[in-house]
């Protein structure tokens, strides 16, 4: 029977000698999985991983370009994604291992609200958290540099933290 991959999953990573916490959001229909990766310590919130393969027994995914290039690909087995991770290295690859337990799916302490607005004639769209209980908080708007950043960016982990303790924030 093939393992069903959807759901939350937790655990770490270890590339180079170092160890990284990630958590993981697999959404998988059959004509389109999509899968979210968290990596707290590159600031990473709900990024669309690439790549995305889904086996009967194995899932494969690639850290999308917003991340440090890395590989996954592991078994799915008894409530645990185990596999190996690589990353190229300047002409050589590092490789270490990986491992994910299923998780309940989070409940987040805040909800988010999608908005629409105007600049001139330039239309902005945005992403506003709430703090969850507070009538009223106090507020932060995040600009992202003239870089690639949009709202998907490193922004998001800072809004998340932010409404997590308290304070409102809108990333567009």
């Amino acid at each position: 029977a093939s393992m069903d991959p959807t759901g939350s999953w937790e655990g770490t990573f270890t590339l180079g000698g170092q160890r990284h916490a990630m958590q993981l959001e697999v959404i998988a229909d059959s004509a389109h999985p999509s899968a979210y990766v968290d990596v707290p310590d590159q600031y990473a919130t709900h990024y669309t991983v690439s790549n995305l393969e889904i086996g009967a027994h194995e899932m494969s995914f690639a850290f999308p370009s917003a991340l440090p290039p890395a590989g996954f690909g592991g078994r799915i087995e008894r409530g645990r994604i185990v596999g190996n991770a690589w990353a190229p290295l300047e002409r050589d690859t590092v490789r270490g291992q990986f491992e994910l337990w299923r998780r309940p799916r989070p409940t987040l302490p805040y909800r988010t609200i999608e908005v629409q607005f105007r600049n001139g004639d330039v239309p902005l769209r945005g992403t506003i958290y709430l703090p969850g209980g507070a009538a009223r908080a106090p507020g932060v708007v995040f600009l992202h540099g003239s870089g690639p950043q949009t709202r998907e960016s490193y922004l998001r982990f800072f809004a998340d933290h932010f409404a997590r303790n308290g304070i409102a924030s809108i990333v567009y």
